[in-house]
């Protein structure tokens, strides 16, 4: 619930029902909320007030969407930059390493407790409810987590047994994995290879989070943190022909659909990065159009959206106000080619300048082959 107080400051309130079950979690929360007061992180939503006797709670309010909203429940999967995609489990293990150092297991990872905040031109992860978390030092006295995404060993319905670190780190790995190839595995997956997934080294990393062996797991929040900041520094970076080329298909193939639509007299827009995924068979496809689309699309707005998307598939964002893509790449350790960078220059351009659909479906086309033979050459 959005609300504001006296001097027009808008908060978030967080009310609980008036059920003994509820209370209850607001009872838990507002201990762990008091234990965790002294950390400051942008991956932890900040609290404002606890009211036990109102049952509520004020604290920041976010504008953004859960993680869920982007995730499909059906078949296929949503398109995430695997920049992105290590930027947002970065932040949430961030988080869980603050919080663990304080002996606090979250206990509710999964993607509808992970929200994607915009503020000031950037995007991140926080880290949201704590009505079921528990001390690591403790006996857990409350039923918590959602069972696809608790470890084998976990009883749902036996209390007493005492939260570990772990746990936090396997709901992570499922929700990485699911962010990755659009499915949450079960237990008892053997051969990870078994789904077909790009970069597998986001693959393996979540896949070491959730072995159902739990002396093979990732026991510290701080070495999954450790793991993903070199995946975001290193390891993609080292990868970018790879992930240049996966995204020009994508917007290639977005570009060619658009254009098809465009013949029949029935203007697309908008094509934004949140209305794509990819279909059972890896192939990218528009979604539905949304309530916020443009009253009279045009042309422009797409080939617009369609560099934006094509830059953030690359990158994993996209720049803030005032800075260049060029520049934004490199605080990203991304060395982007001149020629990838004219080409979403002249797409985000002003109206007047930028390319037909067609001559920006011909763009791609080249710069696929020129990426092709330059992979080639080496």
């Amino acid at each position: 619930m959005e609300a504001s107080d006296g001097l027009g400051k808008a908060f978030a309130l967080k009310v609980i029902k008036n059920h003994p079950e509820f209370i209850g979690c607001l009872d838990r929360e507002m201990r762990r909320l008091a234990e965790l007061e002294t950390i400051r992180s942008d991956s932890l939503v900040e609290i404002y007030a606890v009211e036990p006797k109102y049952r509520c709670i004020r604290m920041e309010l976010l504008l953004g969407c859960s993680l869920r909203e982007l995730l499909p429940l059906g078949g296929g999967r949503r398109i995430f930059s695997p920049l992105k995609l290590v930027h947002i489990g970065l932040e949430v293990a961030e988080a869980l390493s603050q919080i663990h150092a304080l002996g606090v297991n979250h206990r509710g990872i999964k993607p509808e407790n992970i929200f994607l905040a915009r503020k000031e031109g950037r995007q991140r992860a926080v880290l949201l409810d704590f009505g079921v978390a528990s001390r690591s030092d403790g006996p857990i006295t409350s039923l918590g987590g959602t069972a696809v995404y608790s470890p084998p060993e976990e009883d749902h319905r036996r209390q007493g047994r005492t939260a570990q670190q772990s746990n936090d780190l396997y709901a992570l790995g499922k929700v990485l994995f699911e962010m990755l190839s659009g499915k949450v595995p079960g237990a008892g997956v053997h051969n990870i290879e078994q789904y077909q997934t790009p970069y597998p080294a986001i693959r393996d990393l979540a896949w070491q989070m959730f072995y159902d062996d739990r002396k093979k797991r990732y026991f510290e929040s701080n070495a999954v943190a450790e793991k993903l900041r070199e995946l975001a520094s290193s390891t993609l970076p080292g990868q970018l022909p790879t992930i240049l080329d996966e995204a020009l298909s994508i917007v290639r193939r977005l570009a060619e659909q658009i254009l098809n639509v465009d013949e029949k007299g029935d203007v697309h827009s908008r094509a934004l990065l949140t209305n794509i995924k990819l279909d059972d068979n890896q192939q990218a496809e528009l979604g539905p159009r949304t309530d916020d689309w443009l009253d009279n699309p045009n042309e422009v707005d797409d080939v617009f959206d369609l560099g934006q998307t094509l830059y953030a598939l690359v990158v994993g964002g996209l720049p803030h106000d005032g800075e260049s893509y060029s520049d934004f790449a490199l605080s990203r350790n991304l060395r982007l080619m001149t020629q990838f960078l004219n080409t979403i220059e002249t797409m985000c351009a002003e109206p007047a300048f930028r390319p037909s659909m067609s001559a920006v479906v011909d763009r791609l086309y080249t710069l696929q082959r020129f990426f092709a033979e330059g992979k080639n050459r080496t």
